[in-house]
């Protein structure tokens, strides 16, 4: 066994490379190896791989850098030289599928550029990075992208086309329109699709009495849930007559607070040209059922202007004339019934708002 060992290690490259060549019959896209967890500063990086089948050895090459040692899976017998690496087992062990890290390899002299693999096409000749099966089978392998080499995208999360796997940004990322989401629906009107649905047709769809353009949209709601909106372009309609669907909840969690059978729905009109939505009205409504059609003569849009003078804002006017949208200030009603008064009920029962005459308790601790 020690001779078989210390066999010269070109030697034992020849014959594994010969032996995985010569019995490979299947070819398979089925293992992944990738370098990860690279420390510049400690000279260290990892070799993980994910498999799909059982692996029973492997040889690679690792340019720019120069290999000092590599770890072995358990029961494996590894080797290197300065820029290849390879393991396999003398007594029939095998790595099974998974994912995991293979080997962690030292290394010295970084060439300050990348660090890569060899050859990609492993199964392809003598080639110098194989991986074999449990039989000594090759498996095609994908090698993973060099270490240091830039991966282009949009590299700012609030874009709509942000990529997680960018090292570079390449300035393109595309960001939404003021008031729309990515998929440029208005920011109020994102709702998801539901195997229960109904549809409700407006003949006419107006804000105080004037058509919308052909840039407006129709939300539905259940309460403060969305659940189904339409850009109101008659052009795209069928007869120029629009419907907005109306999704119910099908017991799935994407459709938690959706419409339940019997429940009216409430609409809103967004206003593309200012940037606002208004409360709208439908002539007739009907209650949510799955498969349901519904045709309504209208749907008229307007603003609800709060207290302060702004729409659809949340400031309300207490009993004392005070306008505000913080409830806790709110003025109460005192003894006499006078709304922001003053008057106290005292220990014997007098409602005034003179504490000079509160009654007192005697030496008997009556009051």
């Amino acid at each position: 066994m020690k001779e078989i060992v210390e066999m010269n290690f070109k030697n034992i490259k020849s014959m594994l490379v010969v032996m995985f060549i010569a019995l490979s019959t299947i070819f398979a896209q089925n293992v992944e190896l990738t370098i990860e967890n690279v420390d510049l500063d400690a000279g260290t990086l990892d070799i993980y791989m994910v498999n799909d089948v059982v692996v029973g050895g492997y040889q690679f090459e690792l340019f720019g850098i120069t290999i000092v040692s590599a770890t072995a899976p358990n029961g494996f017998f590894g080797q290197n030289s300065a820029n290849s690496m390879l393991g396999f087992s003398l007594s029939g062990a095998t790595i099974p599928a998974g994912e995991a890290v293979l080997s962690t390899v030292t290394f010295s002299n970084y060439e300050g550029d990348t660090i890569c693999f060899g050859t990609d096409n492993s199964c392809s000749g003598a080639a110098a990075n194989v991986i074999s099966d449990a039989t000594g089978g090759c498996i095609d392998a994908s090698w993973g992208n060099c270490y240091g080499t830039s991966i282009l995208g949009c590299m700012d999360s609030s874009a709509c086309n942000y990529d997680m796997d960018a090292t570079e940004d390449d300035g393109s990322c595309i960001y939404a329109e003021e008031n729309y989401d990515c998929d440029g629906v208005p920011l109020l009107f994102g709702y998801n699709s539901s195997i229960k649905s109904a549809f409700y047709v407006f003949l006419e769809v107006t804000i105080d009495g004037e058509f919308v353009s052909s840039d407006d949209w129709v939300g539905v709601f259940n309460e403060d849930v969305c659940v189904g909106a339409r850009q109101w372009d008659t052009s795209n309609c069928n007869n120029g007559i629009c419907d907005v669907p109306v999704m119910g909840d099908d017991g799935s969690s994407y459709t938690v607070g959706y419409m339940q059978d019997g429940q009216y729905p409430s609409f809103k009109i967004f206003k593309a040209s200012e940037g606002m939505y208004y409360d709208a009205i439908p002539t007739e409504n009907y209650p949510f059922s799955n498969l349901e059609f519904h045709i309504i003569d209208g749907l008229d849009g307007s603003l609800n202007m709060d207290c302060a003078g702004i729409p659809n804002g949340n400031s309300e006017e207490d009993m004392c004339g005070t306008c505000d949208d913080d409830p806790s200030n709110d003025c109460v009603q005192d003894c006499a019934g006078f709304w922001g008064g003053y008057s106290e009920d005292d220990q014997c029962g007098t409602c005034d708002d003179d504490p000079s005459n509160d009654c007192v308790h005697d030496c008997a601790g009556v009051w």
